[in-house]
């Protein structure tokens, strides 16, 4: 979803591999928040409590994008060491890689030209912050996906080269309002892997990041619903529907990405491919009957309620 927005031609797009954390944990330092990026790491200093970057509105997916108004956020005679502005320039510089033709988005050094009006941010750990993002950027508005848990979980098996489960646990432990809002699930959660394994530990964790998409509504923000099985079956009539909703006009980019875009992503997200269905139902082929079961069990009356079924 971000690389659909992020080719939008009034966007840039903010990757993980970013650095985006470091500037997010800059912003939300004020707020007493732990920092996203490692939580042995000391805070980033506390932003300002007013500056152009202070005014962003924003669109974030589930944690995961957020489009906000960039225009000057970032001038070097403002910027301090270490301070958003600053941060949020270094993820330019290296947003810059990721489009095949940088120059309509940004000039050399990095600063956004002035067609760009918002940026698009993937930032799946975001999804814990709900609390702080609309202190942030109090206009927020929410574009979160659902997609089937099976598939979810497929998709984290095979990034076998990243502690993906270790990472979300850590957060999930970590948050008082998490252990009052899911004590089932946490309970479960806490088992030794030889009686709940990693696919049903897994399976556990998209359950609660995708059931927290009320949280932000609670919180004031707007949240748009996006599933994902609609999307890459249906993306001609998706996508429009969802720049609508955003309030972005129409542009045949966002249906051809992978025109604009280039590289490899986190988790080994190819952004020069094409929206396709590839992936949709590639649960059956990569987990096994048992795990599909198990997985079903544990999560299936949640999965019931976004429509998904056994099969």
């Amino acid at each position: 979803m971000a690389q659909i927005l992020g080719a939008h031609p009034l966007t840039v797009m903010i990757d993980e591999d970013d650095g985006l954390y470091h500037w997010t944990d800059a912003l939300f330092s004020e707020t007493g928040s732990p920092p996203i990026w490692n939580p042995r790491v000391t805070k980033s200093p506390a932003a300002p409590a007013s500056g152009p970057w202070r005014k962003l509105d924003a669109i974030v997916r589930g944690v995961r994008r957020m489009i906000s108004p960039s225009h000057r956020i970032w001038r070097r005679s403002e910027a301090t060491q270490a301070d958003p502005k600053t941060l949020f320039h270094s993820c330019c510089l290296s947003a810059m890689t990721k489009y095949q033709t940088p120059q309509t988005r940004f000039f050399k050094d990095g600063l956004l030209r002035d067609s760009i009006k918002f940026a698009v941010i993937k930032a799946p750990n975001l999804t814990y912050f709900y609390d702080q993002i609309p202190l942030a950027f109090p206009n927020a508005k929410i574009v979160y996906m659902f997609r089937d848990i099976r598939d979810v979980v497929s998709s984290m098996i095979a990034l076998d080269k990243v502690p993906i489960l270790d990472n979300q646990l850590r957060r999930i432990f970590s948050s008082k309002d998490l252990a009052s809002m899911f004590p089932a699930e946490l309970s479960l959660l806490r088992h030794d892997d030889n009686i709940v394994q990693p696919h049903a530990k897994m399976a556990l964790v998209a359950k609660i990041k995708m059931s927290l998409a009320q949280q932000f509504r609670d919180n004031g923000l707007d949240v748009i619903h996006v599933k994902y099985e609609e999307l890459v079956t249906q993306p001609e009539h998706i996508i429009p529907h969802i720049l609508q909703k955003l309030g972005l006009p129409q542009a045949i980019q966002c249906l051809h990405h992978h025109d604009v875009l280039q590289s490899i992503g986190p988790g080994g997200t190819h952004r020069g491919r094409p929206v396709d269905n590839k992936s949709k139902g590639k649960w059956k082929r990569s987990l096994t009957h048992q795990q599909g079961n198990d997985i079903w069990d544990i999560v299936g009356d949640f999965m019931e309620t976004l429509e998904y079924t056994p099969l």
